[in-house]
């Protein structure tokens, strides 16, 4: 049997089944990126680096969960200018307890935007879509 692939041209009313995107694609000037870092170690972890020309601002859907059942869900969102980041968390209710691990965000030496995690226990996973504007 062939295999047919589908072409979407400008001006269409073309739809698809599904669509599977391996690690980052944009429309219209707004990049959307995934990310997932095992292995957190105890102490400040760089989860993000994000080069401070992709955008002005990033907002992050994240899940953080560890190897005995503990986890949260929650969004960051992020905004900085070259020389100020600043940074919201807004989370669920823990499952079991993450009282242990918190996010910062800095500029750090090369300039860039880095997102931080500070793990007080290892065995954390964090996992998150990202859209940068």
């Amino acid at each position: 049997m062939p295999s047919w692939k589908k072409v979407i041209t400008s001006g269409s009313d073309a739809s698809l089944n599904s669509l599977v995107v391996s690690d980052t694609f944009q429309v219209n000037g707004v990049e959307y990126r995934t990310y997932e870092k095992t292995g957190i170690a105890i102490g400040i972890n760089t989860l993000i680096t994000f080069d401070p020309a992709d955008g002005y601002a990033a907002h992050l859907d994240y899940l953080v969960r560890n190897s005995v059942d503990s986890l949260r869900a929650g969004k960051i969102v992020l905004v900085w200018d070259g020389s100020a980041v600043r940074i919201t968390d807004t989370s669920t209710v823990d499952i079991g307890n993450t009282h242990g691990i918190a996010f910062d965000a800095t500029i750090d030496q090369n300039g860039n935007v880095d997102l931080e995690l500070a793990a007080d226990s290892t065995g954390w996973v964090f996992k998150s879509d990202c859209k940068i504007l």
